[in-house]
């Protein structure tokens, strides 16, 4: 069987190396390589991060899907339950192309560009895949799906916008500073670490509204400022500031959909880079009709809204006997 991939992101590399791991040969083109997961360093510390908390800094709603909200907010007990055990396993799976992360004090941090460059490479050199570097456009996607078996649309942020995701914005924050941590740090709820050019970078914020919103330097710059890492780390001034767009779904894990032959990836959300080939390798077996741990599909987060629905119905019925 012959299948392509559209897109050269993390879930696009990840599709195509687990397809290629089983047995069949696989096409990918992408424009480019260097996607949003490629930027950055994916990592984490046991530890939850406070999402969508309008007090902390670099946080900011505009145009708000009050749905979607309702739904995100719901399904945060089951992201936190679920998420270390997803990291772990794509740890598992990256043991066996000979990565591994650098641990310390109870954190892990992976260069998202060398995990990328190093799987990137074993596509190169597999005899079953060819890498087809063209711009990619979404009204071809039909007559490609004429001829392979299936074609898996990975365009992350850049796919059609979908009922259970909302873009959400974060921010990138080079920094010229005189400390740097030795580890991976949280400091006022955003990821603090060093550049290979040994610089301090600040990752974290969220805009969630309008994507095509233009940042504030001079804000962001005077929020920064007034920070506690700002004094700790000894910053001396911001160096670049950078935004890059999250498709993030409403229990923040990526989820597939499928027309005939055709299947789109979306919601990575803010961890899907780090769980990546967990996520591909279940979504392949269950195309695959093999067993699988978790599911991936649209399926998942249907149930989770029937669910939610009528445990809301069942509470407010509830309330009004008790009421009336």
């Amino acid at each position: 069987m012959k299948y392509l991939v559209l897109g050269g992101g993390s879930m696009g590399i990840n599709i195509a190396l687990e397809l290629l791991n089983q047995n069949h040969k696989v096409d990918i083109i992408t424009d480019t390589f260097n996607s949003t997961s490629f930027k950055y360093a994916t990592g984490y510390k046991k530890t939850h991060i406070q999402i969508l908390n309008k007090k902390k800094p670099l946080y900011e709603f505009t145009k708000l899907n009050v749905i979607w909200l309702l739904l995100f907010i719901l399904n945060i007990v089951s992201y936190n339950h679920y998420k270390f055990k997803f990291i772990r396993k794509s740890l598992e799976i990256l043991k066996k192309y000979h990565i591994t992360p650098r641990e310390c004090n109870n954190t892990f941090k992976l260069k998202g560009q060398y995990v990328l460059e190093k799987l990137i490479s074993v596509l190169k050199n597999h005899k079953n895949a060819t890498i087809i570097y063209k711009k990619i456009k979404k009204a071809d996607i039909s007559q490609y799906s004429k001829d392979y078996d299936n074609v898996f649309v990975c365009f992350g942020n850049y796919s059609n916008k979908h009922f259970y995701c909302e873009h959400i914005a974060g921010y990138k924050i080079t920094i010229d500073s005189d400390i740097k941590p030795a580890c991976l740090e949280i400091e006022n709820n955003m990821f603090v670490s060093r550049t290979h050019d040994n610089n301090l970078v600040v990752s974290g914020g969220y805009y969630v509204g309008d994507s095509s919103h233009q940042f504030n330097f001079n804000k962001i710059n005077k929020q920064i400022q007034t920070l506690f890492l700002w004094d700790k780390y000894k910053c001396k001034k911001i160096l670049k500031i950078e935004k890059d767009i999250r498709s993030t779904s409403v229990d923040m894990f990526p989820f597939y959909t499928q027309k005939n032959n055709i299947i789109y990836i979306r919601g990575g959300s803010f961890i899907g880079a780090t769980i990546a080939p967990y996520v591909c390798q279940n979504i392949i077996y269950k195309l695959n009709n093999k067993p699988y741990d978790y599911d991936f599909s649209v399926d998942r987060l249907n149930k989770k809204t029937i669910f939610l629905l009528v445990m809301f119905i069942f509470i407010i019925l509830f309330i009004y006997f008790i009421m009336f």
